[in-house]
């Protein structure tokens, strides 16, 4: 009896144990596994458009994962690309893309190896650095070209955003058309309508509107059906841009309505801007001077800096030369501004094609034993050298063009307004010029019906012997101006006499529109800034 009691004893004490370590074993393998579940969830939220909630999820993660295996670190961090871009977040470092990428390459589950390669494309083109991105994508694209997935289609979009960016508009095309064909199959419509969109813009970017028109009124077509009235009217206002090139300005404004009816704050700058264009277009400067001072306020730089140019011409028109030269300035600030920031983006995206050659020229430097470590890192000094002085002598050069052109404008503002002070005096200096010979020739000229408005060469000679003894140093004064041709010298000479604008055209065989252009043109290469026809006339008077 005492034996069978100690064995029922051992046997109960044997059970319990088994049943701890079962248990035991039962939870470590829920806690190692946990991760996995929660990782799946958080790629079927972002799939699922739910991004936001994938993201509170990964971050509830991040303090477990670091005790996770490997395996899940690097799901976790491929998911941390994935969701960081579905919600835009942008990477400013490559180290968590290059580790996922080598992870996925040598060891990791190979399924995930495309979708690595895309998020790290994103990732690098985040940074600016198109040629690594494009060299991931067309990685990714090796995985699962023909699969009509919705991971293919991402990639042609990509594709054709880079290529885009970097004015290869064929490319560009046939990356959107294929991303299209992607969409067609896999009946997402709203992807169609940006394709649309896009393939649209690079043939206006080509000048072939009827193209892009088909393109444009197709995507607008699948918005409507779609009932999405975000892309309806971003269609609409792509539309309005073509029917602008091609010279319809009343159907542009038209197909603006929605957009001002919709109110976009996002793309308020781009609606105003075009349809202050269109306002100038047809003739209402005033409801374009409503625009322009909207623009002021919420404006990109872009539109801010066609903002002051068109204020600038408003106000000439209305003969307000203190707000005209206040605009100007502030114009030719922008245009500045925007110059600088266009050659810093050049000198960075050909420093990307730099170091992405760079990174290729790394990996064959590995394979031979640093055998072209020398020539790397002096073709990087002479790089970064060149670079520095390049941009040191843009801005220098700038800044000093810049300057030289507003002392210009200035000193002859002055010069306007203190003729204007003398009026008296330049009418005296005006009578002298009535009684000299070629001053009666020309009129004897303009008053004979039966005698066409010509000067022959002789006579154009004697006219600037004429002016230049009257009006003393005429000739140096104009060439401080700008240079000219002799037929801008001649209109020079006829307008310094007072001869009508629109005799001017007969003596010059120009038309009247032309004989505008000219000295708008003057006005131009003299001060760098866009001015009316009429205040190269007060210039030339001043004179």
């Amino acid at each position: 009896m005492i034996y069978n009691g100690r064995s029922c004893s051992y046997l109960m004490i044997m059970g319990k144990l088994l049943i701890i370590i079962f248990c035991g074993f039962l939870i470590s393998s829920c806690v190692k596994g946990v991760h996995n579940k929660e990782l799946t969830k958080v790629d079927s939220l972002v799939e699922n458009e739910k991004a936001l909630e994938a993201k509170h999820l990964l971050d509830s993660l991040d303090k477990r994962i670091v005790n996770a295996p490997e395996q899940e670190r690097m799901y976790y961090n491929l998911l941390t690309l994935k969701v960081d871009n579905y919600l835009y977040i942008e990477n400013k470092n490559d180290s968590i893309a290059r580790l996922i990428v080598a992870y996925y390459e040598n060891e990791g589950n190979k399924r995930l190896l495309p979708q690595a390669y895309y998020y790290a494309g994103k990732a690098y083109k985040f940074m600016n650095d198109y040629p690594q991105a494009m060299d991931y994508f067309l990685k990714t694209l090796t995985f699962v070209k023909g699969t009509n997935t919705k991971l293919e289609n991402q990639v042609y979009s990509q594709l054709g955003y880079l290529y885009s960016r970097q004015w290869l508009d064929d490319e560009a095309l046939m990356m959107f058309k294929k991303a299209y064909s992607c969409q067609h199959i896999l009946k997402d419509t709203t992807g169609m309508i940006f394709s649309l969109g896009d393939i649209s813009l690079v043939y206006r970017n080509k000048e072939q509107l009827d193209k892009a028109l088909l393109y444009s009124e197709k995507a607008i077509k699948y918005a409507k059906e779609q009932d999405n009235i975000e892309l309806y009217v971003a269609e609409c206002s792509q539309l309005a841009h073509i029917y602008m090139k091609k010279g319809d300005y009343e159907k542009a404004r038209k197909l603006l309505q929605p957009a001002i009816d919709y109110d976009d704050s996002s793309n308020g700058s781009s609606i105003l801007s075009l349809l202050a264009d269109v306002y100038l277009h047809t003739n209402k400067e005033d409801s374009a001077f409503i625009c322009y001072n909207k623009l002021l306020k919420i404006g990109t730089v872009y539109a801010k800096r066609t903002t002051f140019k068109g204020l600038a011409e408003y106000y000439i028109k209305k003969n307000r030369i203190k707000e005209a030269l206040y605009n100007l300035k502030a114009y030719e600030h922008y245009t500045d501004s925007i110059h600088n920031k266009t050659v810093t983006e050049v000198i960075m995206q050909k420093k990307s094609y730099y170091d992405y050659r760079l990174r290729e020229e790394e990996n064959k430097r590995l394979q031979t034993e640093n055998r072209t470590k020398t020539y790397v890192i002096a073709g990087l000094s002479c790089f970064c050298l060149m670079s520095s002085v390049i941009v040191i002598s843009l801005v220098s050069y700038v800044k000093t063009r810049k300057k030289a052109f507003e002392f210009k404008l200035e000193k002859y503002s002055a010069m306007i307004d203190k003729n204007t002070q003398t009026k008296h005096c330049s009418d005296e200096t005006a009578g002298n010029i009535k009684d000299t010979s070629i001053y009666k020739k020309i009129q004897s000229i303009i008053n004979s019906p039966h005698c066409k408005n010509r000067l022959n060469e002789e006579e154009w000679s004697e006219l600037s012997i004429t002016v230049n003894r009257i009006w003393t140093g005429f000739d140096k004064k104009l060439c401080e101006l700008c240079k000219m041709s002799m037929q801008d010298y001649r209109l020079c000479l006829l307008i310094k006499i007072g001869i009508p604008l629109s005799l001017i055209a007969d003596f010059l065989s120009l038309s009247k529109s032309g004989v505008t252009s000219a000295r708008s043109k003057l006005y131009k290469r003299s001060f760098n800034v866009t001015g009316g026809a009429p205040l190269w006339d007060e210039i030339i008077l001043s004179l």
